[in-house]
């Protein structure tokens, strides 16, 4: 039977960003939200954290326009993905490049 991971806080380059890392698999970090750490209730939750998380490494390690990212990235629309960043991270996804891009 394989081992079933444990979840642990871990804090990441961002200042103020927490995150949930696998313990089991160190190599793999799952969500990256502002504030405290946060337990999603929902699948629908967690699937949109890790949307935005993946979302926020493209817009900080890329060029590429929001809107491409938010498509590679699963959200129906660049809205969505405006909405979901504003509820996680208290930013939009223009704000949060800005802010964290080299």
């Amino acid at each position: 039977m394989p081992k079933t991971p444990r979840f642990q806080p871990t804090s990441l380059g961002a200042p103020g960003a927490r995150a949930i890392e696998i313990v089991a698999f160190p190599d793999v970090q799952l969500l990256d939200v502002a504030g405290p750490l946060h337990v999603f209730a929902t699948a629908n939750d967690t699937v949109a954290a890790l949307r935005v998380d993946a979302a926020r490494r493209m817009l900080v390690e890329t060029r590429l326009p929001v809107k491409r990212i938010a498509r590679r990235c699963g959200f129906g629309s660049e809205e969505t993905m405006r909405r979901l960043f504003l509820r996680l991270l208290a930013t939009t996804p223009q704000g949060y490049r800005a802010r964290f891009a080299a």
